[in-house]
């Protein structure tokens, strides 16, 4: 008795895929090998990437590399260096100064006789109001202006802490 299944076969494959037919008869369906890398963007836009190249976002790197299973994404995460205020002033970079509170305020520690301690009265340099101030940062990696927001004091006054 011989039996008969019919099998489709699907030859749709990612952007960065293509379809490879099967060599040999006593296979049915073909594959779909990478021919590049693929990469979904924090924006929502997708890259295709030659193997060789190498990208960084957000403290990540990425690399196309290209192994026996084709092309393949690598990514590694990263500590960012230290800022250099002088090293971004050299390539055009400007400082964005931010408003802080700092000063002198009272504070004590008084012996009690009553509870034969010592009494701690300390008040903190502190914000009183604050406004929301948005500054345009640029990101050499990805060569994109990204808004961010911050909160800074408008006055600052002692307070109890």
């Amino acid at each position: 008795m011989l039996r008969t299944a019919t099998l489709n076969c699907s030859a749709r494959c990612q952007p960065n895929q293509m379809y490879v037919p099967p060599k040999d008869q006593s296979t049915c369906c073909g594959v779909c090998r990478n021919i590049s890398c693929l990469h979904q963007h924090e924006n929502g836009t997708t890259g295709l990437y030659k193997p060789g190249k190498s990208w960084v976002s957000n403290c990540m790197k990425f690399d196309c590399a290209e192994t026996l299973s084709g092309p393949t994404l690598i990514s590694y995460s990263f500590s960012c260096p230290p800022f250099n205020e002088t090293e971004c002033m050299k390539i055009g970079g400007t400082v964005v100064n931010i408003v802080s509170c700092d000063g002198k305020c009272p504070s004590a520690s008084i012996y009690n006789y009553n509870i034969n301690t010592y009494a701690r009265f300390c008040k903190c340099c502190r914000e009183t109001g604050l406004q929301r101030r948005s500054v345009q940062l640029y990101c050499s990696s990805n060569a994109t202006w990204v808004s961010y927001s911050i909160q800074e004091p408008t006055d600052c006054s002692c307070q109890w802490s």
